[in-house]
């Protein structure tokens, strides 16, 4: 307990925020500054050799030609095909460069065969829940084909007896997660994509401190991109002296790679292999609606108890070993799938990771899924829309087929750009039946797909490109689970608290930004 006294009493529990002249004098200037160098070197050389042969000019043609009918005969996504011939044919030397410089993923290879060797030493370390999935056969058979889809392509079992609790905004999920982080005896993992300094993750930190003075092992990674913007650089080190162990995923550094573009989305907390969180909140003040920027901050959570835990705690501990040469997965999972059983819960819970670089893309499948079989309705609650041709058709095909489609949108937006573009989908899909809402109190950051009160995704999944081709993510896959009709009253409650965008006001909105939405639409395939 002096360790944690010490800790409250030091400036770093106080105040570890970036100030502006870390930022302007610190590593991130530096780091930008040499990214920036890179990128100009580059560009300099192209109009210099431009400049000074024009043969250069009808050769730079040829290759961009030739790039077009590459992109042309890969197996990617029209959409996605589209952007790089635009951007191929536009920018020509630079474009070409862009687009080999990604299809060679540059400067990931590396990340790359970790993630495969990790997963598969995951994959072997979780059993088989063979119990459940001869239940499913004969009790669930309309879940059979997807849960055989999760296993095979992912090794995600599918789990009864879960205690499964869903909570309609952060602050009402924070309160029951500090109380059980109090409550840990063994371990604590987290993974979380961003944590910013301020009174929710200081009380976090707090309790994480006075655990591990208690002997609690504890666990902490989040995104490099979060200690790029968010922390320090030794911030690690720092928590460490206090018991705290802590890892960046994929730090940024001064060297231009496309491994920057796949990053850890995930929100995943894990204690003791008996409960688990995930949802759409973070760890920063805005997620619990203290001094939220963007009016309300509508964000969800999920609380899951039981057997079920095993999956997360596999893809914590996925994450925690990449880049090591001998693995410690210990016996975390082997203790989760061991979790007390809830045998009164109903229903059944399949935990799953999405992998950006996998060929199959989960997260996109299985709301192709629940979009493909629904009878009656879809409902979808997501921060960004940014969809390819092939999400866009299911959604239209299900509103022609009679069923009930709603989509909901933040009405103040967090990235004006990533709002345009959003923006951008809506015209052609409601003039074919698909309604959309704009969430008037502020920002939509909820991740939950709903359909017919039988299933529900509820995790860090967005409905963008993003979260579908270039984010590691996490989810929940619900069937017939009781908690399942708790998300879709969020749902229709917070659908009172909406305006409904109709072909009438769409068309009276502002023309430039339906023109940034138009243009940025182009590209967001790319990034």
């Amino acid at each position: 307990m002096d360790n944690l006294k010490d800790f409250k009493d030091t400036e770093f529990a106080k105040k570890s925020k970036k100030g502006i002249h870390h930022v302007i004098f610190g590593r991130t200037m530096f780091i930008i500054l040499l990214l920036a160098v890179q990128i100009l070197i580059i560009l300099a050389l192209f109009f210099w050799l431009n400049l000074q042969f024009t043969i250069f000019y009808w050769v730079f043609f040829g290759i961009g030609l030739l790039t077009a009918i590459e992109i042309f005969s890969t197996d990617s996504d029209p959409t996605v095909k589209l952007s790089w011939i635009i951007t191929v044919l536009g920018l020509s030397f630079v474009g070409i460069l862009l687009y080999w410089f990604t299809r060679f993923d540059v400067g990931h290879h590396r990340l790359k065969k970790n993630v495969s060797d990790v997963t598969a030493e995951g994959k072997s370390k979780q059993n088989a829940p063979i119990d459940v999935i001869e239940d499913i056969k004969v009790n669930a058979k309309s879940l059979s084909n997807r849960s055989n889809y999760l296993i095979n392509v992912g090794g995600y079992y599918p789990y009864k007896s879960n205690k499964i609790d869903y909570y309609n905004i952060g602050q009402e999920m924070f309160p029951h997660l500090l109380e059980d982080l109090k409550k840990a005896e063994k371990f604590i993992f987290m993974e979380y994509f961003i944590i910013k300094e301020g009174t929710m993750w200081g009380e976090v930190l707090e309790v994480l401190v006075e655990k591990a003075s208690q002997g609690v092992e504890v666990r902490l990674i989040y995104d490099g991109m979060n200690e790029f913007v968010n922390l320090p650089h030794r911030y690690p080190k720092d928590l460490e002296t206090y018991g705290v162990k802590c890892k960046i995923f994929d730090r940024i550094r001064p060297f231009v790679s496309t491994a920057y573009n796949y990053r850890d989305h995930r929100k995943i907390l894990v204690i003791d292999g008996k409960t688990a969180y995930t949802g759409g909140v973070n760890l920063a003040d805005e997620y619990i609606n203290i001094d939220p920027p963007f009016g309300v901050w509508k964000d969800n959570g999920l609380k899951v108890e039981g057997p079920a835990v095993a999956t997360f705690t596999r893809l914590f501990l996925e994450c925690w070993n990449l880049g090591k040469e001998e693995y410690d997965f210990g016996d975390y999972i082997k203790l989760a799938e061991n979790a007390k059983k809830y045998e009164d819960e109903k229903g059944y819970s399949i935990p799953f990771g999405d992998n950006p670089l996998e060929k199959d893309k989960i997260a996109e499948q299985i709301y192709l899924e629940i979009i493909n079989t629904a009878k009656k309705y879809v409902h979808v609650m997501t921060p960004y829309f940014v969809i390819d041709e092939v999400v866009s058709n299911a959604l239209i095909y299900a509103a022609k087929r009679g069923i009930d489609v709603k989509i909901m949108i933040p009405h103040i937006p967090d990235k004006k750009v990533a709002y345009a573009i959003t923006k951008s989908f809506r015209k052609r899909l409601v003039r074919e039946g698909v309604k959309f809402y704009q969430y008037t109190p502020g920002f939509v950051h909820s991740k939950a797909i709903v359909s017919d009160g039988k299933k529900a995704v509820v995790g860090s999944i967005n409905m963008d490109y993003r979260s579908f081709y270039h984010h590691f993510e996490n989810g929940v896959y619900m069937y017939k689970t009781e908690v399942i009709a708790k998300v879709e009253k969020d749902f229709q409650d917070s659908l009172l608290e909406c305006q409904e965008d109709t072909l009438e006001s769409i068309k009276k909105e502002p023309i430039f930004g339906k023109m940034v939405g138009a243009v940025g639409r182009l590209i967001a395939p790319l990034i």
